[in-house]
């Protein structure tokens, strides 16, 4: 038999071969063999009916949390959120650090089926408990020279870094964790990954004299083509949309000189800001899921607080 497995009926949607529509696709040795309108059940080992059913290339997941048990409840295991999800690459947002990418090489990247990399955190602690302890994500505790060098030591895992521009952070630092963060990304030639919308409370200390529809306006100007905005259909203060309702001229300018929007669905989105931002013109470029510990209904590892 010339095909180990054959998918028939199926709507096929491949962008690279600008196909949408029902094709048979043929399996050998593990490859795509044939993508035909028709092929004979006989001509392999096994056919499967899939009609009704979506027949896709493996998905790219561009904001996923995989560092399981270092990252605490935070992380989850990469092959549930890769190749048993129909994803086979998977870039994880901020998980490990310059500290601790060896162990994320050595327990993630290679230990798993699911191709994994990342874009590294900007903080030496990384996503610990999913940024839970914002005392961790202070500007004393980035530490430029450090993260460059391991991602220039690491680039063939290492393809960004993530940071946070919200209001919790910039109420009690402003913007300097921000600019440290470009700075790195700046040196080390690759894309910064930026959640927006509020993450952390406000300090106890009242130090809170931020407006949220003023960060957007300090930190696009930092940034550099190719750098991502994340969260762009966040309900949270501090997002795309203003309190009045409509998304900020400045992402418009940004989008316009090249910088790039990711969905990041996660806890941080809402049908009426993504219907404010779609009708606005904003459409992201990619889709990523930002599914993590805390959205997903699996058990926290044992001992954690």
């Amino acid at each position: 038999m010339p095909y180990d497995l054959l998918l028939r009926g199926g709507r096929v949607i491949d962008p690279a071969q600008n196909l949408d529509g029902n094709y048979d696709v043929a399996i050998t040795g593990g490859r795509i063999a044939a993508v035909l309108p028709s092929i004979a059940p006989s001509s392999a080992s096994e056919a499967i009916d899939v009609s009704g059913k979506l027949v896709l290339p493996g998905l790219i997941d561009t904001h996923a949390h995989v560092f399981e048990y270092v990252t605490g409840r935070f992380g989850l295991e990469a092959d549930l959120c890769g190749v048993r999800s129909g994803v086979t690459t998977l870039i994880d947002q901020g998980g490990p650090s310059c500290i601790t990418l060896p162990a994320f090489r050595e327990f993630v990247v290679n230990a798993k089926e699911s191709r994994v990399v990342a874009f590294l955190s900007a903080y030496l602690v990384g996503g610990l408990e999913g940024h839970y302890y914002p005392s961790l994500y202070e500007p004393d505790c980035i530490d430029v020279d450090a993260t460059v060098k391991a991602a220039n030591e690491n680039r063939d895992i290492v393809k960004g870094f993530k940071a946070h521009a919200e209001l919790g952070g910039f109420a009690r630092w402003g913007i300097e964790v921000m600019r440290l963060s470009a700075e790195i990304a700046r040196q080390a030639q690759l894309p910064l990954y930026i959640h927006f919308g509020q993450l952390w409370e406000l300090p106890e200390s009242g130090a809170n004299g931020v407006d949220p529809d003023t960060i957007l306006e300090q930190v696009v100007p930092l940034l550099k083509p190719c750098d991502v905005l994340a969260h762009p259909f966040t309900r949270h203060p501090g997002g795309f949309v203003n309190r009045e309702g409509k998304v900020h001229p400045i992402v418009k300018e940004a989008l316009a000189r090249g910088l790039k929007t990711d969905v990041g669905h996660g806890s941080h989105f809402s049908y009426r800001m993504a219907r404010i931002a779609l009708d606005a013109g904003i459409v992201p470029d990619t889709l990523g899921a930002d599914m993590h510990g805390y959205n997903t209904r699996v058990p926290a590892p044992r001992g954690t607080p």
